[in-house]
């Protein structure tokens, strides 16, 4: 589709053409299945909440998607764990054939083959978080004002009698912040890859006490 709005500035008549371009088949699935779920879903939850917090609303959905994604992202920290304790190895064939990049491979996928190993491990979780992290990403945008945000709506969600409240602790949402919160989130990354990582260390403690106690076992007996 395309228009034309007319100005008038100083006795000069100027012509601004603009054209709306349709969305392409992929943005369309994206939005269908991320974008709108997750803002219907934090509409919901604001709707509930007092003084609808955009803040709190934000911080309860990205909860319940950490939640979601915790089971692959768990799994992808294992697989990391397991490629780092396997690199030697690898490198120990990349030194042993190092003109033979046919035998390497074989060799590497025979050692990925015996330790349960698997490549794709650590990326494809990883992998799963981008859409719903770019996806929140919109909602965040589109949350901060939803008399613009109608094309993410669902229609029994088009005529709200409320808006979201934008502030935290007197920081407006809606405006680059550049001291607090990116400090807040290199913090609170760090904690959460020690707390996966510990995780991941006490299953795999758990896993050599059980094949050491198994009677019979090569590790038990080495």
């Amino acid at each position: 589709q395309s228009g034309g709005v007319v100005l008038a500035a100083s006795g000069t008549t100027l012509t601004t053409l603009f054209q709306v371009a349709e969305p392409n088949a992929f943005i369309k699935l994206f939005r269908a299945l991320v974008t709108k779920p997750i803002l219907n879903s934090m509409i919901f939850i604001g709707g509930i909440l007092p003084y609808h917090s955009l803040a709190l609303a934000i911080i309860i959905i990205t909860v319940v998607i950490k939640l979601i994604l915790f089971i692959p992202t768990q799994h992808a920290m294992e697989g990391q764990k397991k490629m780092q304790l396997l690199q030697p190895k690898l490198e120990a064939v990349k030194k042993k054939y190092p003109n033979d990049p046919a035998k390497t491979q074989e060799e590497t996928v025979k050692l990925w083959k015996e330790h349960g190993v698997n490549p794709m491990q650590s990326c494809l979780p990883l992998l799963l978080q981008f859409p719903l992290l770019i996806g929140l990403l919109y909602v965040v945008e589109a949350g901060a004002n939803l008399a613009l945000s109608k094309e993410y709506i669902y229609s029994f969600n088009h005529n709200l009698s409320w808006s979201f409240n934008t502030s935290l602790f007197g920081i407006d949402l809606t405006k680059p912040e550049m001291f607090i919160f990116p400090v807040l989130l290199v913090v609170m990354q760090f904690f959460q890859m020690k707390l996966s990582f510990a995780i991941a260390d006490r299953k795999k403690a758990k896993e050599v006490q059980k094949a050491e106690d198994t009677p019979g076992n090569p590790m038990a007996l080495q």
